[in-house]
């Protein structure tokens, strides 16, 4: 929005609201994660198939009611809503943790708030961003939720068995904890200027342009912003509903398939894969594997989150997601013969493997919010997120209620799910536009079309 042009520097103090207008979601994502890992698998006791399923039907809830609300997202009581849910999920936790239903009862709400949060938050924050901070922004989401789901890998990899303690209670703690957090930094986030230009409330939406960039005072350059703004909102509203649902059904199949890939990645099939290799290939390290793979889980994201407003978001993202199904396709391989599951040399193999999938993955992740938040009409914007949102953990949970361990089976998603990817990723190269530092209004215009294969 902002078009002068600074130094690396001057650019993070100019965009610096909008950095710490998304932390208070951050710490939302944190218990998104934490629970996320529990339905393929990260944790201590066996739990039954609705205990792991119900978090993938709390998100769909909360992304399916969310639109509406979205409309009230400057409300003070929505901005507080998704605090208050970890909160009272995280206070359920701990007051019943010794209990089944009440565990899953958490599981459901914590599920909901994510589903609020992230439609909530993909919507508002792509709007409040630069075109240099956008893809930053955006990818707390993803962040978040590695961080919350290391954390789940972290302490259940390290428990020790016979501790006078509950695993369940400890993560109830953690979610009371990020809860909190969470309800403390709202008062960091921001205001939309595009939500207040839509109601016609133009003072207000200058307010918020002078406080989302550095310095609080107005200048030629924000007023070049408020003008960008104008020109989105106008571009949108002079389209009916119609109108913008037609112009955003091909964004939306693109999105549904797109977003849908992140289910492979993070399944209960590959952190099955995973165990077996790391017990197989070094079994007198106790746990390693997790710890490591955990990491490289964090460590994707974050390094996408500082090279996607620099290098791009379509090439290096279709680039990981290409070679992370590659990865996935030599496990299966490996799976394919039973004898290999007992060679410490083919087991090596598979966890190097998932490792790097693991990390390639993780760098392919926030290519898929930012997309969603640049790629729809604004009438129907927060609706084909919501359905996104939903589709993707409809995936994960089908994976979750069919899958049943055998190495055949093992093999089979394996090669299927790499080869999806592989050949999803050769598709997205001619399908899926490159945003890099262009205006949203600019980017919803490129996803309109079905072909886009430009380098920049």
């Amino acid at each position: 929005m902002v078009a002068e042009t600074v130094s690396s520097y001057g650019r993070l103090w100019v965009d610096r609201p909008q950095t710490l207008a998304v932390l208070s979601d951050f710490f939302i994502f944190l218990t998104g994660g934490m629970n996320l890992a529990v339905s393929v698998g990260w944790a201590r006791d066996e739990y039954t198939l609705q205990f792991r399923i119900c978090w993938y039907i709390g998100v769909a809830i909360g992304a399916f009611i969310a639109p509406p609300l979205v409309q009230w997202k400057r409300k003070r009581l929505y901005i507080i809503l998704p605090n208050l849910l970890v909160a009272a999920s995280a206070i359920v936790a701990v007051s019943g943790y010794q209990y089944l239903g009440v565990g899953i009862a958490s599981r459901y709400i914590d599920g909901i708030c994510i589903g609020l949060a992230t439609v909530s938050f993909i919507t508002h924050v792509s709007e409040i961003s630069s075109e240099h901070r956008r893809g930053f922004c955006l990818a707390f989401e993803q962040i978040g939720l590695a961080v919350g789901a290391y954390v789940q890998m972290l302490y259940t990899s390290l428990w020790i068995q016979g501790t006078n303690f509950s695993p369940s209670l400890l993560m109830g703690l953690c979610n009371l904890f990020f809860g909190c957090m969470a309800a403390f930094l709202t008062y960091t986030q921001k205001d939309s200027p595009v939500f207040h230009m839509r109601k016609g409330d133009e003072t207000s939406a200058v307010a918020c342009v002078n406080v989302l960039y550095q310095p609080p005072i107005m200048t030629e350059n924000k007023q070049l912003a408020i003008t960008d703004i104008k020109m989105y909102v106008a571009m949108n509203d002079s389209m009916s509903l119609g109108e913008s649902f037609a112009k955003g059904l091909v964004p939306l199949i693109k999105m549904i398939i797109y977003r849908s890939m992140l289910s492979f990645i993070i399944s209960l099939p590959i952190m099955l894969a995973l165990n077996d290799g790391g017990i197989i290939s070094a079994p007198n390290v106790i746990n390693w594997h997790p710890i490591l793979y955990g990491f490289l889980g964090v460590l994707g994201p974050v390094v996408a989150s500082t090279t996607l407003g620099g290098i791009g978001h379509k090439w290096l993202s279709l680039f990981t997601l290409l070679v992370a199904g590659g990865m996935f396709l030599g496990v299966g391989i490996v799976y394919h013969v039973d004898s290999n599951l007992s060679v410490e040399v083919r087991m090596s193999m598979v966890v190097a493997l998932l490792m790097i999938g693991q990390f390639l993955g993780g760098i392919f992740a926030p290519s898929t919010t930012v997309f969603l938040g640049e790629a729809f009409p604004l009438k129907v914007k927060p609706y084909f997120i919501a359905i996104c949102i939903i589709v993707q953990n409809m995936v994960g949970l089908i994976i979750v209620c069919t899958y049943n361990y055998t190495s055949y089976n093992e093999f089979v998603y394996c090669v299927v799910v790499g080869v999806i990817m592989m050949f999803f990723a050769i598709v997205f190269a001619f399908t899926l536009p490159e945003t890099r530092k262009r205006k949203l209004r600019e980017a919803q215009e490129q996803f309109e079309y079905f072909f886009n294969f430009k380098v920049q």
